[in-house]
């Protein structure tokens, strides 16, 4: 996924931070038909005092319903790659708010 470098946030306690905050995550994977993403929620296993064994980025634990056909997707290719994308709060503003919009019709 493309990030310009002054988006990037590479904070890792920040990024864990968003997912604990927003812990429902798109689980994104590819399957012979195309891709596949399903919404579900994650729990995140980060290393600390109490957890000492997690891996050092941490690791992302989540379940998926038998009914759910990426399970198998995933289960029959463990190897293959997947994304996970986490979301903030983001709301839609609309043009107007803007002062020129009231003022001039445009924005």
């Amino acid at each position: 996924m493309y990030q310009p470098p002054h988006f990037q946030e590479t904070r890792q306690d920040v990024l864990h931070g968003l997912i604990r905050a927003h812990p429902l995550g798109l689980l994104i994977s590819n399957g012979a038909e195309g891709p596949v993403a399903n919404a579900i929620p994650f729990l995140l296993d980060a290393p600390s005092l109490r957890n000492a064994e997690a891996p050092p980025n941490g690791s992302l634990r989540a379940h998926l319903a038998r009914a759910n056909p990426q399970w198998r997707l995933l289960a029959d290719n463990p190897a293959s790659p997947v994304l996970v994308v986490f979301q903030g709060t983001d709301a839609y503003v609309t043009p107007s708010w803007y002062e020129t919009k009231r003022e001039t019709g445009k924005v």
